[in-house]
């Protein structure tokens, strides 16, 4: 589970079920990515609207693992998250 908080984020460990092949996506609504981000990864991950209200995301070009999917789509958001154990 990931949560933010102003400048900050917390995430639960789950386990990955996503397929081998890196997570690429096109910069878009910070909110709508982050719904398809957690989508692949099998991940819950929490945000209300305004904590993502008028942020894009940035692209994500063949990431490799939620992590570095997550770190990429947060970049120059303001948001950062904090992965943590369930």
């Amino acid at each position: 589970i990931l949560s933010f908080v102003p400048g900050h984020a917390v995430a639960q460990t789950q386990p990955v079920t996503a397929s081998p092949a890196a997570f690429t996506l096109a910069p878009r609504d910070l909110g709508d990515a982050l719904v398809a981000l957690g989508r692949y990864y099998g991940r819950n991950i929490l945000f209300t609207p305004a904590q993502v209200a008028g942020k894009q995301s940035a692209p994500v070009t063949a990431a490799a693992g939620f992590d570095a999917a997550l770190k990429a789509l947060l970049a120059g958001t303001g948001l950062s998250a904090e992965v943590g154990a369930d």
